[in-house]
Formats: C-alpha cells, structure tokens, sequence
C-alpha cells in the first residue's frame, strides 16, 4: 500500500494547469466525428461505429432535443442507469438524466465540481466501481453552452494515445495498481498496449491512496509513485480535442476508449449559464 501525493513541481502539474485554464488546449474539434442531421433522421450505425473507434462522436441537430427525446434517444444506444447518489438528486429528472450546470462559483469537493465554475480534472467514469457498474457510454445535450467562448469546453484523451507513451514496464506496474479504500475497483489498466483499458482519475492533490497486488512484486513505493507521475502526464500529453458546445450537441463518450475532463468556466455566477444533460449507458 502506498500514496501518491503530487508536489507543484510535478512534470503534469503544470501541463493540466495550462489545460484546464483553456490557455494549452489543443482544439480540434474538427477530429471529432461530426454528424448533421435532422433529429428524425439519425445515422445510428455511423454513431455507434465512430464512437467505437475514435471513442467519441457528435451530433449538431437542427433543433434542441427535449428531455423525453434525449432519453429515447439514449435508449438506442444502450441502457440507462439511474442516478441513486444522493447528493444528486436535486439535478436528476426522470431518475437517469444529471442536469449539469453551476450552482456555485467553486468548490474543494469533487463530487460537487460539475455543479460549480471549476474545471474537472481528466477522469474515467465511475472509475472506483466494479467493472460491472462503470457505465459504457457517456451522452450529453447541450441545453445553454457557456458565456465564456474559450471555457467550459470537455477535454478529451484517448487511451490508445496515453498508453502508447507509456513503457511497458509502466503498463505492467499500472494493470497491478488499484484504489486502496475500493478493494471491488478495477485495477488501473486491463488490456494490453494495442487495447488498454483504463479506469483511473485524477485526484488533483488530493492523496491518491493505491495498493498493488500482493502476489507481485513491483518495486518500491517511490518506484510506484513515478509510474502514477508518468501516467498522469501522459494524460495530459495526449488531450486531442477540445469540444466547444453549441446549442443543441450531442456528444457521445466512450468510457472505455477515452478520459474526459472539463476547462473553466469564467461566465458570470449570477447567469445560470452552461447547462448539459447526461445520461450513462451500460
């Protein structure tokens, strides 16, 4: 068992700084499979097909979906899973779409980030969950995108790409490292280089507590702990798309092929502001 605490002068540190500041983003919302269409008319095999192999896909439809439309919508995709979290529920309707839009200007608390002007840190969804109740897919509607032209942008990070920088010595430390306090979570990586399969976030200085698996010896603590260093900065290396909302995108997130995260937000506190809707797929 061990801890991995971040020091300001951390390699990613300054990389996911200048990221979610908006100021080192790559924005190549171009790369980002686009599909324009009537929302009657949804090309669902050529969605499913980019989202399994790029991880991502988008929709600009020529009108904002209503509520009971995006969760059909969902329901070709896949199964929706109810939000039971209890510190969601004020923004949960029909108990599987999240409303996310600010409530506040900042927070210390990670759960509640989402809710704030804050940026979200590059993660995998539900990464402290068994595998079996970690979500597939990911889609949101852009209800109100942002005042702030350059915020609230998702950032995006293949995993094809972070484990590609990666040694293989690194992989191997990383497919025997798990949350120490979530002994049902996945280990960090599964999959092999040409399919890595991560389920990690970004704790942002705040003490990422690991343990390894006993029947391995991987090495020291410090040993360990860089690996989680060159993770975390290959993470941040490998953020390829910045997605600038309009009114009425559909973003598709594959939760196995990609770590997303969010740029701040500078719009106003007292105008709501950016709002999506969510909903996760298994």
């Amino acid at each position: 068992m061990g801890v991995f605490q971040e020091l300001p002068s951390d390699p990613h540190v300054s990389s996911r700084n200048g990221i979610l500041a908006g100021t080192r983003i790559c924005v190549q919302a171009d790369l980002t499979p686009t599909f324009l269409c009537h929302a009657d008319s949804i090309p669902i095999g050529d969605v499913l097909r980019a989202v399994q192999e790029v991880g991502v896909a988008r929709l600009d439809l020529d009108c904002l979906l209503d509520t009971r439309a995006f969760m059909r919508l969902s329901e070709r995709f896949g199964d929706p899973i109810p939000l039971r979290a209890t510190h969601l529920q004020s923004f949960v309707e029909h108990s599987i779409v999240l409303n996310i839009r600010h409530t506040r200007t900042e927070t210390t608390d990670p759960f509640q980030k989402p809710f704030s002007l804050d940026p979200v840190p590059l993660h995998t969804e539900e990464s402290r969950t068994p595998p079996t109740r970690q979500p597939r897919l990911l889609i949101f509607l852009c209800v109100e995108p942002s005042a702030d032209p350059t915020g609230g942008r998702t950032i995006i990070a293949p995993f094809e790409n972070v484990g590609a920088a990666l040694s293989d010595d690194d992989l191997h430390v990383l497919r025997h490292l798990r949350y120490e306090d979530y002994p049902a979570a996945p280990c960090f990586l599964r999959g092999g280089r040409n399919e890595p399969l991560f389920a990690f976030r970004d704790f942002d200085g705040t003490p990422l507590r690991w343990q390894a698996a006993p029947s391995v010896n991987l090495g020291s603590n410090a040993r360990i702990n860089k690996v989680i260093g060159r993770l975390l900065v290959s993470m941040y290396n490998s953020v390829n798309f910045g997605v600038v909302w309009k009114l009425g995108t559909v973003l598709f997130l594959n939760n196995t092929r990609v770590f997303h995260g969010r740029t701040q937000d500078r719009g106003s506190p007292s105008v709501l502001g950016r709002h999506l809707k969510r909903i996760r797929l298994v």
